[in-house]
């Protein structure tokens, strides 16, 4: 019964994301009050729960370099004091930007399946061909989480069965992820994409409709400011981050990175136009 306890939990984590709490190196006056992790962590928001938890990452990883490097490129080329340059140069630089971070993820997933399908191969080669070390793999992976007393007979019963092993030493020892990738090849790669041009587009829209370039320059700014601040505060809102502060911080970050990016940007374009 114990053991069969012990290997239902084992097998429930399949997430790949948990580890043990070190609990044991705090004193009881350092350990946090449950009241502590209810206001430091909440339940995903339920935006989170609806939309996949990977859409939303591809998603800020398109939306955060579209903020910052088409906006970087803008206000360097601002410098020279004409939009018709900025808006053209701009729109190519979406364009391809967009193209190539959409083939960047269906390559990054290309690769994730890959490498997926040689390490289940060769798990179950192991298993097969080698059942002691298939054992000693158990074994290390069970220390983390199993006494020393049971760690022997929770090892037995989990390599009683080639099925049993392998299934064990993909969910926990390769934190291998069984879902499919296939599905989300393209979905990834249009996320990608879609949040690199719309985000890359925002600072662009003031060069479009102003024709003096430093006054266009300044509004693209502001509204660069606004925008990274709220993407910010509200990329951390939808994962589920209730403090207030904490999404500020989140915010201010994304506004030094932009900023940060944009300053290094006009200051080259200035030094090589001089």
């Amino acid at each position: 019964m114990a053991l069969s306890s012990i290997t239902s939990f084992l097998r429930s984590d399949t997430s790949g994301t948990y580890s043990p709490l070190p609990t044991s190196s705090r004193s009881d006056s350092e350990k946090q009050s449950p009241s502590e992790f209810t206001t430091a962590y909440s339940k995903p928001s339920k935006w989170h729960q609806r939309i996949d938890p990977r859409t939303i990452s591809d998603l800020t990883l398109g939306l955060s370099d579209g903020l910052t490097v088409p906006f970087a490129l803008t206000a360097g080329l601002a410098a020279l004091g004409d939009t018709k340059i900025v808006v053209f140069a701009g729109l190519a630089e979406l364009m391809a930007g967009s193209i190539s971070m959409g083939i960047g993820g269906f390559i990054v997933l290309m690769c994730n399946r890959q490498s997926a399908a040689t390490t289940k191969a060769s798990t179950i080669a192991m298993v097969y061909t080698s059942p002691a070390e298939a054992r000693a793999a158990v074994i290390s992976t069970l220390e983390c989480y199993v006494s020393a007393s049971l760690l022997d007979a929770v090892a037995t019963d989990i390599t009683s069965a080639h099925d049993k092993t392998i299934n064990f030493l993909l969910e926990h020892h390769h934190r291998f992820e069984s879902a499919d990738v296939s599905p989300r090849l393209y979905t990834s790669a249009l996320c990608i994409a879609f949040g690199y041009f719309f985000g890359g587009l925002i600072p662009l829209l003031p060069y479009v409709f102003i024709e003096d370039g430093g006054v266009a320059l300044v509004c693209s700014v502001v509204v660069m400011v606004f925008t990274l601040f709220g993407f910010g505060v509200g990329k951390t809102a939808v994962l589920g981050e209730r403090r207030w502060g904490c999404r500020i911080v989140e915010g201010l970050k994304m506004v030094g990175l932009g900023g940060s990016a944009a300053a290094a940007s006009v200051l080259c374009v200035r030094l090589v136009h001089q």
